[in-house]
Parts: structure tokens; C-alpha cells; sequence
């Protein structure tokens, strides 16, 4: 009861309110990394999980050039005309910035989020990666509007010694926040039903999309997986 009671209090703080409405982070969240796109340009495969419904879509890019990162973010950015998404950049505020997303990502190992959101003001997404049940309630006294946790099942995408939690902690997690939880690492279709069971309002996939011959095929699956259980 002491848990619930703080987990309460902290979801009262006014610096939990009042920043970019994160209650349309449900469903798939797609991340498009160049290094998991097989060689295939990340702004095609942008572009092939939007045609498929994709509706939230996180660049990331942890080595690239800005340059090139700037140029990529602002043609994905220009698929606003086509397509109604909610589009991140992982890490590169100023790239967020230059390009018009309409978010900022950011891992434990980044740049405080007290500062990402006086540069982002209240207007953009702010979400923040988390690891444990210690770095979920850290969250709630900061200024994001969603976090991600985990990853809940091994990737390949995470270093060998990231925590892996399972859906058991990914239900802690999402008992123990005031935002919105996105799981991450590891998810597929055939792994979707424990990720929402678990309560996620989210699940982020990037190389079970990514890596895919048939793009559309997998997201669909994805989509479809998520909104019938």
C-alpha cells in the first residue's frame, strides 16, 4: 500500500501535466535504425510501414553523420503530407528541432530531461527509456510524456547484458508510472499478446519490421495482433 500511495503522490506532481498529449502513443510504435534496414534506404522503409498503418515512427540513428541524419529526418518529416504520424527522432535534439518532429526520444545515457524539455518546450513528445523499476519511478518526478521499458524479451539490437525484465516486470513497470509505458526489445507478433496483458499502452518493434522482406505483411500483423486480443 506504501508503494501505491507514493507511485499516487508523484502522478499528482504539475510537472507531470500539461506537456505534449502522449495519449495517442497506442499501438505499434516502429523504429526505423539504418543499421537493422538490411541496406534498404530508412526513408522507403519509413515509408512502407505508413503505407501498412503505422501511425508512430522513431528514427534512430546512433552513429550516422548529423548531416545525413538531418537529411533523412526531414524527408520522413515531408510524408506528413501524405500520411496523419507521429514522428520521433531518438537522441538528436537538434535534429528534432531543424526537422519538425513532432518528439524527442531519449536513453538513460543522454542529455538530462529537464533540459530536453526546456529546449523542446511543451508542445513536442518527450519520452525516456528506462531499464528498472527504479528508473520507472525516477520517471514520474520528470517531464516526459511517455517512457519505454525495457527490453522485455533478448534482442539483438540491445547490448548481451541489458536487462530483460519479461512481462512480469514490464506489469510492474506499467503499475509503478504515471505516463504511458511503450515496451520495448524483442517483440513480434507471437509476443504482442504478453505485451498487452502486461498493460503497455505501446510496443515498439524495430527489427521484426525492419529486416522483414514483406514490410506491410509484418506491420499489418503487428497492427491487427494488438487492437483483436
Amino acid at each position: 500500500m506504501e508503494v501505491a500511495a507514493a507511485v499516487k503522490d508523484a502522478c499528482r506532481l504539475p510537472f507531470t501535466r500539461g506537456y505534449a498529449n502522449a495519449q495517442g502513443m497506442r499501438g505499434l510504435y516502429a523504429i526505423v535504425d539504418p543499421d537493422f534496414c538490411n541496406g534498404r534506404d530508412p526513408v522507403a522503409v519509413s515509408r512502407r510501414i505508413l503505407v501498412a498503418g503505422g501511425r508512430i515512427l522513431q528514427l534512430r540513428c546512433k552513429d550516422t553523420p548529423d548531416q545525413q541524419v538531418l537529411e533523412w529526418a526531414r524527408a520522413i518529416a515531408a510524408l506528413k503530407r501524405q500520411f496523419a504520424f507521429t514522428f520521433i527522432i531518438n537522441d538528436r535534439l537538434e535534429i528534432a528541432l531543424a526537422a519538425g518532429a513532432d518528439g524527442l526520444h531519449i536513453g538513460q545515457g543522454d542529455m538530462p530531461a529537464l533540459a530536453a524539455r526546456a529546449a523542446l518546450g511543451a508542445g513536442r513528445l518527450l519520452g525516456l527509456s528506462t531499464h528498472t523499476q527504479a528508473q520507472v519511478h525516477a520517471a514520474n518526478a520528470l517531464p516526459v510524456d511517455y517512457i519505454g521499458f525495457g527490453a522485455v524479451f533478448k534482442t539483438a539490437t540491445k547490448a548481451a547484458d541489458h536487462p530483460v525484465p519479461g512481462p512480469s516486470g514490464l506489469a510492474e513497470a506499467v503499475s509503478g508510472a504515471c505516463h504511458p509505458v511503450v515496451a520495448i526489445g524483442g517483440i513480434t507478433v507471437e509476443t504482442v499478446e504478453a505485451v498487452k496483458a502486461a498493460g503497455a499502452s505501446a510496443y515498439a518493434v524495430l527489427s521484426a519490421i525492419t529486416q522483414a522482406a514483406d514490410i506491410e505483411t509484418v506491420v499489418g500483423n503487428l497492427l491487427s495482433r494488438f487492437f483483436q486480443i
